[in-house]
């Protein structure tokens, strides 16, 4: 009887040294969430992450401070409360990533805050199962890290507007990562999930893993596949944001719980806080990964974000302009200057052309 209650008592301090260390480890990040120069887009994402997590925390204190008769009820729900906490830090932890302090035109891959490499425009990034990372023929080196270190460093690959760039994860899914676009994600995943975070565009070709979802989260939603085929948008300046399925299923969640599935050549579109879902031709979504920019009477202000973004150059227009219906298609491959023209062959509008910017008015 001695025995078994002393492994009882060092099963229940086993277990309050466990909680006090994550009740810790919460408290810490309260107290550097505010730190200066934060992206304003992760500030919005930690939000949502904190309110969530404050409450966990009220209710693991009421637990830890409950009578001694609720001790049995806190052992038997220990297995569940630690992994659910882990996942909590784990979202903290790749929101928090901050964004470099170095303004640039380039690609910018970062292993670290001060570990970083210029990449060239329609690069290939490649990483092994190490971690480390292959762009063309230039290598970054990285110690190897233990199992157990999976998941705990981040890199963030940012590209400016006017660039695209290529990512295979070593898992071997691949993104196309669109102009003015932001990843983060882990140098190695985890052995039981793959995350990784965007504010941008990216088209994804998510290598199928059973044991191992993958997460895309964004600002307002997630979307969690296993094997899939799919593009997303999410750019922070803009109001809508939208999945569209190409192969596969997936699910998009909001920060609400809301929650939708969605199947091939269908797009879920978020806007207002409200999902919806509709039937596309997924192409006419897609097509910039493949130089190209097939429209379907798409409104003229959104074209012209379209390829203000993509070749890095301001364009103003009169909103008078604006929902004009634009069909056909564009080749990004031709200057920015000849792709105006041909929409004001087909549009009443004319261009003015300056040193930096482009100015569209009512013909």
């Amino acid at each position: 009887m001695r025995r078994q209650n002393s492994n009882r008592k060092s099963k229940n301090e086993l277990f309050f040294q466990q909680l006090e260390k994550r009740l810790s480890s919460f408290k810490l990040y309260e107290r550097n969430k505010y730190s200066e120069g934060e992206d304003e887009v992760w500030k919005k994402i930690q939000e949502g992450i904190i309110t969530q997590k404050r409450a966990k925390v009220k209710r693991l204190v009421y637990l830890v401070i409950s009578s001694a008769a609720c001790l049995l009820f806190l052992l038997g729900i220990a297995n569940h409360l630690i992994p659910f906490a882990s996942l909590i830090d784990k979202e903290i932890r790749l929101a928090d990533v901050p964004i470099p302090d170095i303004a640039s035109d380039s690609i910018m891959l970062y292993t670290s805050p001060d570990n970083f490499l210029k990449v060239e425009d329609h690069s290939s990034i490649t990483y092994n199962k190490e971690g480390s990372v292959l762009v063309k023929s230039k290598t970054i080196a990285h110690i190897d890290h233990k199992k157990e270190a999976k998941g705990k460093l981040f890199n963030q690959i940012i590209v400016p507007p006017g660039k695209r760039t290529n990512v295979v994860f070593a898992d071997g899914t691949k993104i196309c990562v669109n102009a003015g676009t932001r990843v983060v994600y882990p140098e190695v995943f985890s052995d039981d999930s793959r995350e990784i975070y965007v504010e941008g565009e990216i088209y994804l070709e998510v290598f199928r893993d059973e044991s191992r979802p993958f997460i895309v989260r964004t600002e307002k939603m997630n979307v969690r596949v296993l094997g899939t085929t799919f593009n997303i948008s999410a750019y922070k300046n803009q109001t809508e944001s939208s999945v569209v399925l190409v192969e596969g299923k997936v699910e998009v969640e909001l920060i609400n719980k809301q929650k939708i599935k969605v199947s091939p050549n269908e797009m879920v579109l978020l806007s207002g806080g409200e999902m919806n879902k509709k039937i596309v031709d997924v192409y006419d979504y897609i097509s910039w990964k493949d130089n190209l920019l097939k429209l379907n009477a798409e409104p003229l202000h959104k074209v012209l974000y379209k390829l203000s973004n993509y070749y890095g150059r301001k364009i103003l227009f009169d909103n008078t302009l604006a929902s004009i219906p634009i069909s056909g298609k564009l080749d990004l491959r031709d200057n920015l200057e000849d792709v105006i023209n041909i929409l004001a062959e087909t549009a009443p509008i004319i261009i003015t052309n300056t040193d930096d910017t482009i100015i569209v008015k009512k013909k």
